[in-house]
């Protein structure tokens, strides 16, 4: 119990009898246990609850008197100055006050942030002290060491028991030698009984020893605030207990290690800390203090001084800023104006004692100013500060760890760069900023930059990869250089070499950034090279992640269209090299958009929401525990572009407008916020890169600001303010600046930020979705109905009943308009002419649960957790994923790819345009052109591609599921959805039905023999079934061993004609028998089956080994694993690729291995030339390998391949988009390229 609660209750307990409501109980809950609370709660009346309530505080400590003091300055202000001044007239009296006024401790500010972890720290260091002991309180001026001793010292109770009473405070500052008897004498005239001091210091110095010794004052506690030379410890050696309060650590000087204890000050507030103290100034809860505050936390690093003032400041307006944030947006802007001299002026007092710092530092001084080239809030390794300062990194870490001491920079250990990293506070780099010219601030960055020049030799890709710091911030560097060094811009930029080495370093969203921060400069704002820019900016976002893993950048180039500005500077580039190098050249044979790549993003927190930006590789993602986190990202990149701010509960929806331009987010914290798409660049005056933009690899944050997630922080355009959570909202597909949004009792229809009506609906429609029909009404969905109200006045026109309805959206006009409506077992088209079309796409065995995204292609998932994704015009499913393990939370769909987000912070990017094409291998025979059946996803058709020519062979709506073409491109067998396998001789009208199942196969081949022709057709659950041409028969394969087989060959064994088929492996005769023979393998599920050119030979995989057998049945073990096999046109040369990565290439002729490689994974197709040239594709890779085990490799994802039959070196390989290319490696040199046939 604290003497002082009784008595401050006691003179003002008739007034808080008659003056308080049992609001004040709820309000200091945070002071009563659980008990209390309830107890109070329990009793009858008002008054009985009040007067318990303060028989309670009574028996409480004086910290929580002040607590419950402190709450009633809002509601009860005449209670709170009573109180006030009742505990100020007790305080007085109390020994306490004697204690201070004697010893000079400094009084505590009216508001301040209890730092109890520091607190605790200081405490239990002042308890441990012995005589002629030191704590030293260390840290950044203006960090709040002064108010930590202050609070630390106003416990009596430690001042009683551990200083017998008694502490003596000195406030030191600068000092000469001739001030310091001053001190000794003003601390000797606060001992009780002073003594006469000699005029000499030293003599002095054992005079107070002596006194303290003989009067037994060595366990008093002196402390010794702003401390800034260790001659002033020196002159106060008298034996007693010290706690030192400096900015210079190294005042200590040569100490005895045991007899110091320090202790290092946080150069800031943490966020709590800061909005803590925000909400004592202003008497309002910390959840109720606007955004505003977080950021002026984030701009100041918390810095205590900073902070105090800026509390002090809104206290005055108190009334004014809880109700308007525009006092608060003055300040955000103040601290983030880089451009303004000085954010406060209440901080010159700062500056000035930091003027005398930097002047203290000697001949270290010029150094210490020259950091204020660099960006803010960054990590400086070592080896930066070396080239800064052209001395070597170690002597830089000297000078470093001195401005360290003199807490003027922070350093830490990053583990990850295995390296000290150092900084400077914000403030600290204000202040050196604002003490240079623009003239000097150019030179600077002059001088740096050809620091880093003179380092690479000027060979701007050879700066150092591994400082962690110039490859991030070269534009940044450039740009402050002035215009003098702006061409750099145009030669960095443009610069194949270069580009590929910060690629390596930074990665692609750091140099796509670049080329948006610093467009103009990068241009010169010329046409041609805002062209060229742009096509360099493409390239990166498509290759630079293939770039950075290793691809070489001229490859990656050499891919590009022949007129971009890329490709010609790769060209250009691998023509200067001395020493030629191999390219691989891909050259399609028919016009390439540019192709979607399967790609994943990792965000480390759970995804609720996510949608498409104004490209497929941008993706708009709302995520974390409470899901109001919202931030736009590059997947490719696999960057943050920006992060939108404002929103303070659970998003519930996103929509983006038809243009592209805005995003619409919807929220349960009664608002929704429009915000520009944008594209990035860089908005008038300095925007410095700083890494609260981007971060460089492995960033370490050494203050107490919050981290960033490294994307520029953009705020709403405006913000549709609702009385009640917002459950849904949208754009109009026609305008807009249209909106509807749904609550759980009200429709609203706003024109951008303006209400145009809002009305209330019955709950228990309990709707939950909306969305436009038409531009003349607004559909709601909820329970069992949709209801249609006019879009002019919100007056109801029309109910329509739909039973197990799930939810609606509205189809694009290019689409015929409309709504999409789910219900548990349909999709349906609905609109006001053509009312209701049911489209085609049935669930037999599932119910539907949620309807995701709506397009040409429209994305469900069912209550199994099955995901499906139906083609809009046909019902067919273009998308399958079964039964899902994680916790898939959003779906969107657009024309070409579908985006999955999951619980654990996983999102996929998976390509819908090529799901269905190609439909066969591609086939090329020798004097003919490659050829393959594809399907046309954008004219629904199915194709014959011969070469460059295409050929219509059938319409999407046929219901082709499989089918396959002969090697000459004269004839196609086709499979349909009923069962029906139909042949075709493409000269001819019609085709011929040759397998009439119920059943469809799910492998379909066309063999051609030496002399006859066969179709295969496999299926799951029944025998295959085999079609001779030439007779116009159809056999079965009449044993179990045919169900499931994948894959089938023609052989000729002796002079048997037969076919080969895979799990197992069995021979056939044509007659649809199996044929016995003594192979080890027979039987056996293997791995891969090749058959030779010659059709005599084959080979085969198991596990463990490869077989070549010849047709006496004879094999040879080729000491090799296998899991793709495939021979050159000749039959000479046998490439084996093993499932560990293995390439081997195997003589036939010789019977011997030749060379073996390593090659990447996830490889799926092999091919190989007759000179053991080896082409390998995979999902995003493809490969070539010489014989010389030179190789080369680009992006692509490739579906299959094969070898130019003539015998040279060259390939036809098929993406997953039907496209053919053409590929082989070759150099590049000469006047003219070489043509890419």
């Amino acid at each position: 119990m604290s003497s002082l609660s009784r008595q401050v209750i006691n003179d003002n307990w008739n007034s808080l009898i008659q003056d308080l409501q049992e609001d004040v109980i709820l309000e200091s809950k945070s002071i009563l246990t659980e008990d209390e609370f309830e107890t109070i709660n329990s009793l009858g009346s008002d008054q009985q609850m009040i007067e318990h309530f303060l028989h309670t505080i009574i028996k409480k400590s004086t910290k929580e008197l002040i607590i419950f003091i402190e709450s009633l300055h809002l509601y009860y202000p005449w209670l709170y100055s009573n109180l006030s001044n009742t505990i100020e007239k007790y305080r007085r009296t109390e020994p306490f006050y004697e204690v201070k006024m004697l010893g000079g401790i400094p009084n505590l500010p009216q508001r301040m942030v209890e730092r109890t972890d520091l607190l605790s720290k200081l405490k239990n260091s002042l308890k441990k002290l012995n005589k002629g002991e030191y704590t030293v309180l260390h840290g950044m001026l203006g960090c709040g060491k002064t108010t930590l001793a202050a609070a630390a010292l106003s416990d009596y109770e430690l001042i009683k028991t551990y200083f017998k009473g008694s502490v003596y405070w000195l406030t030191v500052g600068k000092v000469g030698k001739e001030d310091l008897g001053f001190l000794q004498q003003q601390l000797n005239e606060r001992f009780p009984d002073p003594i006469q001091l000699s005029p000499s210091s030293h003599l002095a110095t054992i005079q107070l020893t002596k006194m303290l010794i003989e009067k037994g004052l060595c366990d008093n506690l002196i402390v010794l605030d702003d401390v800034k030379d260790k001659m002033v410890l020196d002159c106060f050696a008298i034996g007693a207990k010290f706690l030192v309060i400096t900015e210079d650590k190294g005042v200590i000087g040569n100490q005895i290690e045991s007899l110091v204890h320090c202790i290092k000050v946080d150069e800031g507030f943490n966020l709590d800390e800061t909005l803590e103290l925000f909400s004592k100034s202003l008497h309002i809860k910390d959840i109720a203090l606007p955004r505003q505050a977080s950021d002026i936390h984030q701009y100041t690093k918390g810095h205590p001084l900073t902070i105090s003032l800026i509390a002090g400041q809104l206290e005055n307006y108190r009334d004014s800023v809880v109700k308007d944030s525009s006092r608060w947006d003055h300040y955000v802007k103040m601290l983030s104006n880089k451009n303004r001299r000085r954010s406060l002026n209440d901080l010159q007092s700062f500056y000035n004692a930091m003027q005398e710092s930097v002047e203290s530092l000697g001949e270290n001084k010029i150094l210490f100013q020259q950091l204020a080239v660099f960006v803010k809030d960054v990590n400086i390794k070592p080896e930066v500060l070396g080239i800064l300062w052209k001395m070597d990194k170690y002597d830089a870490e000297g000078i470093m760890v001195d401005f360290v001491k003199k807490s003027l920079a922070v350093m830490k250990w990053n583990e990850l760069q295995n390296s000290y990293v150092y900084g400077v506070h914000d403030l600290v780099s204000n202040f050196l900023k604002n003490h240079l010219s623009m003239s000097e601030e150019q030179e600077l960055h002059k001088h740096f930059i050809l620091n880093y020049k003179d380092e690479c030799q000027g060979i701007w890709s050879n700066l150092p990869k591994n400082d962690n710091y110039i490859f991030y911030y070269i534009g940044y560097h450039l740009k402050k250089a002035g215009v003098a060094f702006h061409h750099y811009f145009n030669n960095l930029y443009f610069d194949l070499p270069f580009l590929e080495a910060k690629l390596r370093v930074c990665g692609p969203a750091d140099l796509i950034q670049d080329y948006k921060n610093y467009k103009s400069l990068i241009t010169s704002q010329t046409d041609e090279l805002k062209k060229k820019a742009e096509e360099f900016c493409t390239f990166i976002e498509y290759h630079g992640i293939s770039i950075a893993n290793g691809i070489a950048i001229i490859q990656a180039a050499l891919q590009e269209p022949t007129t971009s500005s890329v490709h010609v500077a790769a060209v250009h580039l691998a023509k200067s090299k001395k020493c030629k190098e191999l390219y691989l050249h891909s050259s399609p044979l028919s016009e390439v958009d540019r192709v979607i790549l399967p790609d994943t993003l990792e965000i480390n927190e759970e995804i609720k929401i996510v949608c498409f930006g104004r490209t497929t590789n941008e993706v708009i993602i709302a995520s974390g525990p409470t899901g109001k986190t919202l931030k736009l990202y590059n997947i490719r990149a696999k960057g943050v572009l920006k992060e939108y701010i404002g929103h303070t509960n659970k998003i519930t929806s996103l929509d983006v407008s038809n243009n592209k331009s805005l995003l619409l987010s919807s929220s349960m914290d009664n608002t929704i916020r429009i915000w520009s798409l944008g594209n990035g660049e860089s908005s008038p005056g300095d925007r410095s890169p700083s890494p609260t933009e981007k971060r460089q690899l492995d960033f370490m944050n050494l203050f107490n600001a919050f981290p960033n997630n490294g994307a520029g922080i953009t705020n709403a355009l405006y913000v549709l303010k609702h009385c009640y959570p917002v459950l849904w909202s949208v754009f109009s597909k026609r305008d807009s600046s249209l909106i509807a949004s749904l609550g759980p009792t009200n429709i609203s229809i706003w024109i951008l930020d303006k209400q145009k009506w809002e009305i209330k609906y019955d709950p228990s429609s309990q709707f939950r979705c909306l969305d436009f029909l038409e531009e003349q009404y607004v559909a709601a969905g909820g329970s069992g109905k949709i209801v249609l109200y006019l879009l002019d006045s919100g007056a109801q026109y029309q109910q329509i009943n739909y039973n197990d309805f799930i939810s609606l959206r509205s189809l694009p006009e290019s689409l015929g308009g409309g709504l999409v409506i789910l219900t548990k077992d349909r999709l349906t088209v609905y609109s006001q002419t053509t009312k209701e079309n049911c489209l085609n796409a049935p669930l037999s065995t599932n119910c539907f649960k949620q309807l995701h995204s709506v397009g040409t292609n429209i994305a469900t998932t069912t209550e199994s957790g099955e995901l499906f994704v139906f083609h809009f015009f046909t019902g067919s499913i273009v998308y399958h994923v079964p039964l899902m393990t994680s916790q898939l939370n959003s779906v969107c769909v657009n024309d070409k790819a579908i985006l999955l987000g999951y619980s654990n912070g996983s999102l996929y990017l998976n390509t819908l345009d090529d799901l269905l094409s190609p439909l066969t291998s591609i086939k090329w025979k020798l004097d003919n052109e490659p050829v393959l059946i594809k399907m046309e996803h954008s004219q629904e058709n199915i194709e014959l591609v011969i070469g460059k020519k295409k050929k219509i062979i059938a319409e999407r709506s046929t219901k082709i599921k499989l089918a396959d073409i002969s090697a000459d491109g004269k004839i196609i067998v086709l499979a349909y959805e009923g069962g029906r396998i139909a042949y075709r001789e493409l000269d001819k009208e019609y085709d011929e039905t040759i397998v009439d199942e119920n059943t469809v196969p799910f492998k379909l081949y066309f063999i051609e023999g030496d002399i006859e022709k066969f179709v295969v057709a496999f299926y799951e659950n029944k025998e295959a079934l085999l079609w001779k041409v030439s007779e116009k028969t159809l056999v079965k394969l009449s044993d179990e061993r045919s169900i499931g087989c994948s894959s089938a060959s023609y052989l000729r064994l002796g002079d048997h004609p037969c076919l080969i088929t895979n799990a197992p492996m069995t021979i056939w005769d044509l007659f649809g028998k199996p044929i016995d023979c003594r192979l080890s393998g027979i039987h056996q599920s293997v791995i891969a089956c090749c058959v030779r050119p010659d059709l005599k030979t084959f080979v085969y995989a198991v596990p463990e080994k490869t077989w070549l057998v010849d047709s006496f049945h004879n094999e040879i073990n080729l000491n090799m694993k296998s899991g793709l096999l495939a021979f050159s046109p000749s039959g000479k040369i046998l490439a084996a690729l093993s499932q560990q990565g293995v390439l081997t290439i195997f003589d036939c002729l010789k019977k011997m291995p030749g060379f073996s490689t390593e090659i990447p994974d996830n490889s799926t197709c092999l091919a190989v030339s007759d000179s053991g040239c080896v082409c390998i594709g995979g999902s995003n890779h493809l490969s070539i390998f010489t014989k010389e085990g030179l190789s080369s490799k680009i992006v692509l994802n490739t579906r299959s391949v094969v070898t130019k039959p003539n015998g040279e070196d060259k390939f036809a390989v098929v993406g997953s988009s039907g496209i053919v290319y053409i590929v082989y490696l070759d150099v590049i040199n000469g006047e003219e390229e070489i043509p890419m046939n």
